[in-house]
């Protein structure tokens, strides 16, 4: 074959192999479309199309990389933090369920099961504090709303009962017991919280 009709049979080969690494690209197979998008520069390494190509689906691997690594690294704090829930670590001195909704949230401020689980230690932050008020513990009560409200400032009810607690009790029926609430003997659940 003369030198046309050689050009032509690599330029027809070239659009071939243009197309079918478009179409993987496409298709989100960055590593199949590369594989055939260095082929075609192999056989004309001067195509400015093949070259663009390659360069946006680098990019794009690399993007999506990122993304499922991002994924991945949300899924592992997910299940550390539903662990945590479930041994009522919900707020504490150390690791907890607190941290890692909030380390989820850095990553990705939208995360609806992050928003999700703050709003649960809320709500079990709420139940405790009611537990303690109903034993007149109105002091470990309002520290626990305090630490509700920290993890989710607009808790309704954590805000009602917080000025439910602020205001001075009028009677008590623990009022013919001598010493300090410390030295009261209570019942509910003791869970330690230190932030």
């Amino acid at each position: 074959p003369n030198s046309y009709e050689a050009k032509k049979g690599l330029e027809d080969i070239s659009r071939h192999l243009y197309n079918h690494s478009e179409s993987l690209f496409r298709e989100k197979k960055y590593d199949e479309s590369l594989a055939s998008i260095e082929k075609g520069l192999r056989m004309r390494p001067d195509d400015s199309k093949l070259s663009e190509l390659k360069q946006t689906v680098t990019q794009q691997r690399s993007l999506s990389d990122a993304n499922n690594q991002r994924q991945s690294e949300i899924s592992s704090l997910l299940s550390r933090a539903e662990k945590y829930h479930q041994a009522l670590k919900l707020i504490g001195p150390k690791e907890d369920a607190y941290d890692m909704y909030q380390k989820i949230l850095t990553i990705d401020p939208s995360n609806r099961a992050a928003k999700q689980g703050l709003r649960k230690i809320a709500d079990e932050l709420e139940s405790l504090a009611k537990v303690r008020l109903s034993v007149d513990d109105r002091t470990a009560s309002l520290s626990l709303v305090k630490k509700g409200l920290r993890v989710y400032p607009s808790h309704e009810g954590l805000k009602s009962l917080q000025l439910k607690l602020q205001k001075k009790p009028t009677s008590s029926i623990f009022a013919p017991f001598s010493g300090s609430e410390s030295q009261r003997k209570h019942t509910g659940p003791d869970i330690i919280f230190g932030k």
